[in-house]
């Protein structure tokens, strides 16, 4: 017989508990508590959420947090609209949410942005060309961002 765990990462909290208790400490820490904003895509949502909710509490609310999303996600419109509504397309995968999360519901962001393909791939290859990494289309995007 198989076995499987299904972690269902999106509606579980854990998710976003441990970017409140782990990751958003860990950027305060090495940055000395000297972050004014933190912006990310959505996929889980736990990041951005968790991230967010930290910083939030470590700065007094004074660290703004930000979605940075690519065209056709329908966080950028819900956030910026009040729609949940997809508008255009983007070749980027793995973000671009296009529904309200268990790790999303009872969090908005200072402020969203589009990020548009072109400027995300722009981010990639100047951090290929500059710093040696190679990443994908959502860390362009959040590098964008």
């Amino acid at each position: 017989s198989h076995r499987v765990m299904y972690a269902n990462q999106w509606d579980n909290m854990a998710n976003r508990q441990a970017h409140i208790d782990s990751t958003g400490p860990e950027i305060w820490r090495q940055l000395k508590g000297k972050v004014d904003a933190f912006s990310c895509a959505m996929g889980t949502g736990g990041t951005l959420t968790g991230v967010g909710s930290s910083l939030r509490s470590l700065s007094n609310k004074k660290t703004k947090i930000a979605l940075t999303d690519p065209p056709g996600a329908k966080l950028f419109r819900y956030y910026t609209e009040g729609r949940l509504e997809a508008v255009g397309s983007s070749i980027t995968e793995g973000i671009g949410q296009g529904r309200i999360t268990g790790n999303m519901e009872g969090f908005t962001p200072d402020m969203a942005f589009e990020i548009q393909d072109e400027d995300a791939l722009n981010a990639l290859w100047d951090v290929h060309a500059h710093e040696g990494l190679a990443v994908g289309g959502s860390s362009g995007t959040n590098i964008a961002g």
